[in-house]
């Protein structure tokens, strides 16, 4: 039985960069225009001996249903329906916003786990972002750069409890999980 992951958010908060980090390659196209990923894009990988599958989703937009953005949100939702769980991404520059809050709202319905995740948590101004995340009411939220890596040995080890739980077992060893994205940061 495969874990699957979803990454959901509202558009340009990163979504792309996070799937090629946990995946650890450049698959799907990233760019600071809003709007690029169109579809859903699946890659599986592996944290620990443990394989699982991520999922980048065109992530959720307020539309009308006529629009393509509603399409790429139905396609979004459905993923977190069928995942096991899901990182409900946010831009810590930007901080929360209305929107963060009414997918929140939607996450909490759908999803069967949520990870709160803010990105881009460079400079001071993120940092206030972070801290506005714990508004959502979703858990403790996790800080990272999915384009620098930082924060990701939290996630990596936030992920390692889902998947041990999911398989039922300690398969994946924590700390030889940081070991290696210790490895991989220096290998970059």
């Amino acid at each position: 039985m495969t874990f699957t992951l979803a990454i959901v958010g509202k558009p340009n908060v990163g979504k792309s960069t996070l799937f090629n980090r946990l995946v650890g390659k450049k698959i799907a196209i990233v760019d600071n225009q809003a709007g690029v990923t169109r579809d859903i894009r699946e890659a599986e990988t592996k944290l620990g001996k443990s394989k699982y599958k991520v999922v980048d989703t065109a992530g959720l937009e307020d539309a009308r249903e006529e629009t393509l953005q509603f399409r790429m949100s139905s396609f979004s939702l459905r993923a977190v329906e069928q995942a096991n769980a899901c990182i409900f991404l946010v831009d810590a520059k930007v901080g929360i916003t209305v929107a963060d809050q009414t997918y929140a709202e939607l996450l909490r319905r759908k999803a069967k786990n949520i990870i709160v995740v803010a990105n881009k948590i460079e400079g001071f101004v993120a940092n206030i972002g972070f801290y506005e995340t714990f508004s959502l009411g979703l858990g403790t939220p996790i800080g990272i750069s999915a384009e620098h890596g930082l924060g990701m040995d939290e996630l990596y080890e936030r992920l390692t409890d889902l998947l041990n739980s999911h398989f039922d077992s300690n398969l994946i060893n924590k700390k030889s999980v940081r070991e290696d994205y210790k490895k991989s940061i220096s290998d970059e």
